[in-house]
């Protein structure tokens, strides 16, 4: 899959507004933001990740760079999650029957 990248400016309320949408072959599967804030210490200048879509494995807090990110795509797209069957989820949140 070719992995993309497309700029964008975030309103963190900080100075980390540098973002990035990561695509998979067009689709959005990731939010990145770089961490430019001095508060950030030695993470200052990594790539959080803010979310994911469509992946089974949880990325790690940073990377280094926009190649980790998208060696971690490539590599998380080997284990995707399963397709939705249509079937309803179980709320763990449901009523209770009296």
């Amino acid at each position: 899959m070719s992995i993309s990248f497309k700029q964008i400016d975030i309103n963190t309320g900080s100075q980390d507004t540098h973002g990035m949408l990561v695509l998979s072959a067009g689709r959005l599967v990731a939010v990145l933001c770089r961490l430019d804030d001095v508060a950030h210490g030695d993470k200052r200048g990594t790539w959080h990740v803010e979310t994911v879509f469509g992946m089974r494995q949880m990325p790690p807090e940073t990377f280094p760079n926009l190649d980790s990110a998208a060696e971690w795509v490539r590599l998380s797209e080997d284990d995707p999650l399963p397709a939705f069957d249509g079937q309803p989820i179980a709320s763990a949140m449901a009523a209770p029957k009296l």
